[in-house]
C-alpha cells in the first residue's frame, strides 16, 4: 500500500531535531528514516553562527533557499557567501567548517551522506 505524507518542514525546527528531518536518527518506522543520507531544513536568525569548527565522515552540500549565509573553512582560510537562491557549497569528509547567517530568516537546505550515527562520547 502506498504511503502519502504531507506537512511543512518548519515543524522540524526544534532544539532536538535542529531541522534534520530525514536520516538514520529518525524512527525506523517513519518514512523519513534513511541510512543513505540526511536532509535538514533550517531557518536562521541574523547573526546565528556555528562558531566552533566541525567536520565529520560525511559529504555535505548546503543550498541557500532565501537570505544570505557565510560558510568558512578555517584550515584552507576560505570563505564563501551564499547570496542568491540556489547558491550552494559542497565539502567532503572531515572538512572543518563554521557558518554564519548574514540576514534575518535565512533558509537553508542541507544534505549529508551517508547517514551515520555520531561517534560515541567517551
Amino acid at each position: 500500500m502506498k504511503k502519502i505524507d504531507v506537512g511543512n518542514l518548519d515543524s522540524f525546527q526544534s532544539p532536538e531535531s535542529r531541522g534534520w528531518f530525514l536520516g538514520q536518527f529518525i524512527d525506523p518506522s517513519s518514512p523519513f528514516h534513511s541510512d543513505a543520507f540526511e536532509v535538514k531544513w533550517s531557518t536562521h536568525p541574523l547573526g546565528d553562527t556555528k562558531p566552533r569548527p566541525e567536520g565529520g565522515p560525511t559529504k555535505t552540500i548546503t543550498f541557500l533557499v532565501d537570505g544570505e549565509f557565510k560558510v568558512t573553512f578555517p584550515e584552507s582560510n576560505e570563505t564563501y557567501t551564499l547570496s542568491k537562491p540556489g547558491d550552494y557549497v559542497y565539502f567532503g569528509e572531515d572538512i572543518l567548517h563554521t557558518w554564519e547567517s548574514l540576514k534575518e530568516g535565512t533558509r537553508m537546505l542541507t544534505i549529508r551522506w551517508p547517514s551515520i550515527p555520531p561517534p560515541a562520547k567517551a
